[in-house]
């Protein structure tokens, strides 16, 4: 049978007394531990040499310290000895180590002070340092000591406890960093004036504004918003500022595609290609009408009728259909039909016994004689009804073919009319620019046979005379360039994909050189020509896989990439056609966005561990000064975290960084007005951040000339 549970007793008032005193007991005995370990800190920079001689003393007086090499170990082990109690909870070791780290600045501070009054010069110095800025030590201490208990707390090991004490003690000295960096460009003189306007100016063609590190191009500076970017606080700001470049950039690159054409997608480009170099009255068209022109030229030269030898297309002709010798029968089964028609057509109209029949000169001949022996037969026919009736025998009549065959056989020159080498040029032509697989004849026959003509066209013309050979030559060269450029097109045009397809053959070569671009550019009307530059300018940004952001569209880091992939030649083809301006602007947001990914990558943290530990060190610093009640060590890490705000949110104010601009060589005197002037313009403009920096400078300002009257009246 099972037991009953007796109820928990109440405690009585006493018990509830004692056991209130023995938690005060506690907390008194764990702040005396941290406050001792904490100026232990400070004293063990002079005893830790002499750390053996101090263990053979603990030992005389019956205290082991064991390995103990600072008072910090000696106190350790006085207290394990004493059984007096130690940090257990998160919250007690977390207050401690704060709570050490404060004591620790506290005890620095103060010798700092008593070192102020030495007679030594360097023992002034020493101690002037230790004793300054002793808010922002503290801070520091504070920040330090959470983020490195974190880290321990984490299982970082003594090197990321390290580490993480080094970043949380980096936290509170950042405002600080923001005053020296604007001094610092105070007195950056004219030439670092002009680089932060130019680099305003490249901004704001890129439709953006800089940050301070930025405009300047400074390292410190650029790791001082890198900091920022991982500091409690002010790492947002940052993020805010970084994903407003990016969206304005993207819409600045934007802006200059839409100043070409609003079309500007891959498929519209690809359509735009296609439509200006095989569509009705595309490039194809053009060329043909141009050349046709350019070869009637010829016409005011050659009349018509002019016989043209063809020795050439006939040596062409042959060659296609030239027997294998030794084989005659065989060669039967590999002479293409069709190309022995041609030769045998070709022989039949320029050698064949009845081809001077062509000429119109010859047939006329011809009829004129039959005609006349006709009529001679008529005369004769005439005369011997007469003889018949006289019985005279009759006369024999004439045969009208009975010189023909001389005639033509005289008339036989082997040549062609000029404008029936023309025409077959002509359709030859057209039988290689549309290559069919189901035609009888292959292309290489037809450039063999269209070869053959040229030559011929040729020798005719330079037979006429220099102003034929000429006209000629100019007809001839753009004919064969543009057939040279429609073979290039054909690799562009004649795509399986669709209209993207094309874009992509028409843009690709484009890193090493601009050989296809150039071809097709050169081939489209000029709104063509904008559709693909523009198609080209907005695919630069295109994110990829590994760059996309939320919002998926535009890369900063492809844009960049993407750009400087293009080779000069590319870049003159698709943008130096649209006034220098536009070829300037573009290289401008380059430029930007390579202000951009430089700024990225110093201070770079690939894991994003130190963003991480910031974060949690302030965190976990915070949490475990309320939980101990710790109210000042609370206040201390909320006000850090507020002043990184303040300066993130500085360092991002174009007004801010407008007004550093202009403050070029500005001497020590004058700096009040000018931060004055500061915060004026914020003012003007509404800009919140900048009117705070100004705030904080101004504070700044004061703090230094507080401490240089101080520093004058103990040097006095």
């Amino acid at each position: 049978m099972p037991v009953a549970m007796a109820p928990d007793r109440e405690k009585s008032i006493g018990e509830r007394i004692s056991q209130v005193g023995d938690e005060i007991g506690r907390g008194t005995a764990l702040a005396a531990r941290s406050g001792l370990k904490g100026l232990a800190s400070v004293a063990d920079l002079a005893v830790v040499p002499g750390s053996e001689l101090l263990n053979r003393g603990f030992q005389a007086i019956g205290i082991d310290p064991g390995r103990a090499t600072s008072l910090n170990d000696y106190i350790d082990a006085g207290w394990a000895k004493a059984g007096l109690p130690v940090p257990e909870t998160t919250g007690e070791r977390f207050a401690d180590r704060i709570g050490q780290n404060l004591y620790g600045s506290v005890g620095s501070g103060g010798v700092g002070r008593i070192l102020q009054g030495a007679e030594s010069a360097i023992a002034k110095g020493v101690g002037r340092d230790l004793a300054s800025n002793l808010g922002t030590q503290a801070a520091a201490a504070i920040t330090s000591g959470a983020a490195s208990e974190a880290a321990k707390e984490g299982g970082l090991g003594p090197a990321g406890e390290i580490a993480a004490g080094i970043a949380g003690a980096a936290v509170p000295s950042l405002p600080a960093g923001a005053i020296a960096a604007t001094r610092g460009i105070f007195r950056g003189g004219e030439q670092g004036r002009r680089a932060v306007e130019q680099a305003i100016n490249d901004f704001d063609v890129a439709g953006t504004t800089p940050t301070v590190g930025q405009a300047t191009g400074s390292n410190s500076r650029l790791a001082t918003e890198a900091a920022l970017a991982k500091a409690p606080g002010a790492a947002g700001v940052m993020a805010d500022k970084a994903a407003q470049q990016a969206e304005e950039i993207q819409r600045g690159v934007g802006n200059l595609a839409s100043r070409l054409s609003p079309a500007s997608e891959p498929a519209q480009a690809g359509l735009a290609i296609e439509r200006g170099i095989t569509g009705q009255g595309g490039f194809v068209d053009r060329f043909k009408a141009n050349a046709s022109k350019l070869y009637d030229q010829l016409d005011k030269y050659l009349p018509a009728g002019t016989r043209v030898p063809v020795t050439n297309t006939q040596a062409a002709a042959q060659e296609l259909v030239e027997p294998i010798a030794g084989a005659p029968q065989l060669s039967r089964f590999f002479t293409n039909g069709k190309v022995a028609d041609i030769k045998n057509a070709l022989d039949a109209d320029t050698v064949g016994p009845m081809a001077p029949l062509n000429r119109p000169d010859v047939l006329s001949e011809v009829q004129r004689r039959q005609f006349q022996a006709a009529d001679q037969n008529a005369a004769i026919e005439r005369q011997n009804a007469i003889r018949e009736s006289l019985g005279l025998k009759a006369k024999p009549g004439v045969d009208p073919n009975a010189d023909i065959p001389q005639l033509l056989d005289a008339a036989t020159d082997g040549r062609l009319p000029y404008e029936a080498v023309k025409k077959l040029r002509t359709l030859v032509g057209q039988e290689l620019a549309n290559p069919s697989l189901a035609s009888e004849v292959k292309s290489d026959a037809w450039r063999k046979l269209y070869a053959g003509l040229s030559a011929d066209m040729e020798a005719a013309a330079n037979q006429a005379g220099p102003e034929a050979s000429q006209a000629w030559s100019r007809a001839n060269n753009y004919f064969r360039a543009g057939q040279s450029r429609i073979e290039a097109l054909d690799r562009v045009v004649d795509k399986a994909g669709g209209p993207e397809a094309v874009f992509n053959a028409a843009t690709s070569g484009t890193k090493d050189g601009a050989f296809t671009i150039r071809n097709v550019m050169q081939s489209l009307q000029p709104d063509q020509q904008k559709v693909l530059s523009a198609s080209v300018l907005r695919r630069l940004g295109a994110a990829t896989p590994g760059t996309a952001t939320e919002q998926g569209e535009f890369s900063i880091s492809s844009f960049l990439t993407n750009y400087n992939r293009l080779s000069p030649q590319a870049k003159n083809v698709l943008f130096d056609r649209y006034g220098p301006n536009f070829r300037e602007d573009l290289d401008s947001i380059a430029k930007v966005a390579g202000t951009l990914r430089g700024a990225v990558k110093v201070g770079a943290n690939p894991s994003g561990s130190a963003s991480g530990v910031a974060h949690q060190a302030a965190l976990f610093g915070l949490v475990s000064s309320v939980l101990s009640q710790n109210w000042g060590a609370a206040a201390a890490i909320a006000g850090s975290a507020a002043s990184t705000n303040v300066l993130a949110r500085a360092m991002t104010s174009p007004v801010f960084v407008k007004w550093l601009a202009k403050s070029s060589s500005i001497p020590r005197s004058q700096w009040a007005g000018s931060i004055s002037a500061l915060a004026q313009q914020a003012n003007e403009k509404g800009d919140e951040n900048a009117s705070e920096a100004a705030s904080e400078l101004q504070k700044s300002l004061k703090e230094a000339r507080y401490q240089q009257d101080q520093a004058n009246g103990q040097a006095q």
